[in-house]
């Protein structure tokens, strides 16, 4: 079991690594899994954003899979790559073989885009309005209840950023809008709700 969180990291369209998270698959931690990730590679005496990520987390227990050990000696044969002691602290996956492998292991999933410095968070449940809100709990016979009108909807934390590409630097604002609450909503009237896995 676990809760498995794997983010994506995008450069000029292509999926370079995956890094997976045993227990972060919810819409706080993939947040705050990103941050940790795009300071690692903005702070970092490596160029390369993969070497970046390993070392980065390797601090921690993190670092390369087991399973591209070979592989990262062939790609990088003057590096001394750390290999991840512990799956909580993130395993990256760079061969296309172990980033496919990450992927159909991942109950959640998010993308870091390199080339525009942007993130992606793409867990939470989402509806256009309270109205379809309604009509699919009334499809699949979920309890609706009363009291929830367009007042109720209305009082829901009001968020800029979830669904949304989020630059870096807006990472931490991203993090305060939903770190105290499980419903949000935005100025189009649309509906998130937190969602864990």
């Amino acid at each position: 079991m676990g809760a498995r969180l794997v983010v994506s990291i995008e450069k000029g369209g292509i999926e370079i690594c995956n890094v997976y998270f045993h227990w972060s698959a919810n819409t706080l931690d993939a947040y705050r899994e990103m941050q940790k990730l795009t300071d690692i590679i903005e702070t970092s005496e490596k160029t390369d954003p993969v070497l970046a990520i390993i070392y980065g987390l390797a601090k921690n227990g993190g670092g390369l899979t087991p399973e591209d050990e070979e592989f990262a000696k062939r790609r990088w044969p003057d590096e001394d790559i750390p290999i991840a002691k512990n799956r909580n602290e993130g395993l990256v996956a760079v061969s296309a073989e172990q980033i496919a492998y990450s992927e159909r292991w991942a109950e959640g999933t998010s993308t870091i885009y390199l080339d525009n410095h942007t993130c992606i968070n793409q867990l939470y449940n989402y509806y256009d309005s309270w109205q379809e809100m309604k009509l699919v709990y009334q499809l699949n016979d979920y309890n609706w209840q009363k009291d929830w009108d367009e007042a109720h909807f209305s009082n829901f934390s009001m968020v800029k950023w979830l669904g949304k590409p989020v630059p870096w630097a807006h990472l931490d604002d991203a993090i305060s809008e939903i770190d105290d609450s499980l419903e949000y909503r935005n100025e189009s009237g649309n509906l998130f709700f937190f969602e864990e896995c």
